[in-house]
């Protein structure tokens, strides 16, 4: 290899790893709110946002150590502050990124994570935007979408699968503008499309863990991040998970 090729190759090299230095440290400007539970309390590490536990039913735990929370069958975790009254931009575009492992096959219907219209424990006609999983097909997890027209979407096409003691990222992405909801699990990428998909129904807490009238499903959160700008799956697929 001559000597001008090779500096044409390390300008080039330099180059790439500049773009994604930038590409990742803007990305940052949009992220509201990350739990890394790092420092083993459930307060968000960027945004200062609090999640806030509800003991519903059996089977309710609750352990964060190691950078990890270990939530029971019975336990949900809410944090009011991300609501659409005083962050109304995340109604139109929103991205809720998650690195989570599910301990158990999943029962009939589970609420995994996503936005709901009541902070107490409540039942699926208070999700807007969530992710749920279900035993049949075995541990497939879909999305449920509730628009401002007060249409819905709940579309198997939007359907993975999870495996029971395996971390993945799952990411759920609500974009106002393109009209649609992009489903992502470790790479896999699911759209939908809807025609009232231009902004979410009213929400007042982010939540993840169990329903009132949801079957229940053990699971640990490495991490949870929101984003207030609708990604692509490239974008992320370079989320990488704080150590």
């Amino acid at each position: 290899m001559n000597l001008r090729l090779c500096s044409l190759l390390l300008v080039s090299l330099s180059l790439s790893v500049a773009a994604g230095a930038a590409g990742a440290a803007g990305l940052d400007q949009y992220l509201v709110a990350r739990w890394t539970f790092n420092d083993g309390s459930l307060k968000a590490d960027k945004g200062g946002y609090l999640l806030r536990m509800l003991e519903i039913g059996s089977g309710s735990s609750l352990t964060v150590e190691k950078g990890q929370a270990n939530l029971g069958r019975g336990t949900l975790l809410a944090c009011e502050n991300i609501n659409s009254a005083t962050m109304p931009k995340l109604g139109r575009n929103i991205t809720i990124w998650a690195r989570l492992r599910i301990d158990a096959p999943a029962p009939a219907t589970a609420f995994l994570f996503g936005l709901r219209d009541q902070v107490p424990a409540g039942d699926w006609k208070n999700m807007v935007l969530a992710v749920r999983a279900r035993d049949l097909p075995a541990n497939a997890t879909n999305a449920f979408v509730r628009f401002a027209t007060g249409s819905q979407m709940n579309s198997p096409s939007l359907s993975v699968a999870l495996e029971p003691g395996k971390f993945v990222s799952v990411a759920l992405v609500f974009d106002g503008d393109t009209k649609a909801v992009t489903y992502v699990v470790d790479g896999q990428s699911l759209v939908g499309k809807h025609k009232d998909a231009v902004a979410l129904g009213d929400f007042n807490n982010f939540a993840i863990g169990r329903l009132k009238e949801a079957g229940a499903v053990a699971m640990t959160i490495d991490e949870v991040r929101i984003y207030s700008v609708a990604l692509s799956p490239e974008w992320v697929a370079d989320i990488t998970p704080v150590k």
